[in-house]
């Protein structure tokens, strides 16, 4: 049920790209927040379209997915987690549709670099450890220091995003 919820969920944004692209109006006023719901762990996934640059809005939407395909709650969400989804928004809104385009909050700036810094030396350490962890949310500051990364980056990694 849940893939065929994303599916939709994608057909949709897509119309919106297609409507931003093209300056069309396929949707009348405000346009809702689109709401992915896992119904196992209740995670929630926002994005917000209406009046949005296409930069931006292409920036969020590929942020957000990072998060559909390691759900977790709001209140769970780690440094990491944001970190990720930052990264591969910025590297992905760059590289394919708005060159110099990045975000300007600084709180998912620091989570970015924080990522970026854990990547570096082994971009596949996430890859390896979700072998054993399943969710990004559920991985521990033990399971970076056995992996080599440094107690100071590991502890700052699995702090709660929210907090």
């Amino acid at each position: 049920m849940e893939i065929i919820l994303l599916i939709i969920w994608w057909i949709i944004l897509l119309a919106v790209i297609k409507e931003k692209l093209l300056n069309k109006t396929l949707f009348k006023g405000k346009l809702p927040d689109f709401v992915l719901q896992n119904s196992k762990l209740k995670p929630e996934v926002i994005l917000v379209v209406a009046e949005k640059e296409l930069c931006e809005f292409i920036f969020e939407l590929s942020h957000e997915i990072i998060h559909v395909l390691s759900p977790t709650t709001r209140r769970d969400v780690t440094n990491l987690e944001e970190g990720l989804a930052t990264d591969f928004s910025d590297k992905y809104t760059n590289d394919n549709f708005c060159s110099n385009f990045h975000t300007q909050n600084q709180k998912y700036i620091k989570v970015m670099l924080l990522a970026r810094e854990l990547l570096k030396d082994n971009p596949d350490i996430i890859k390896n450890i979700l072998k054993k962890k399943n969710f990004i949310s559920n991985i521990q500051k033990d399971d970076f220091i056995k992996e080599k990364i440094k107690e100071d980056l590991a502890k700052e990694l699995v702090k709660k995003f929210n907090q």
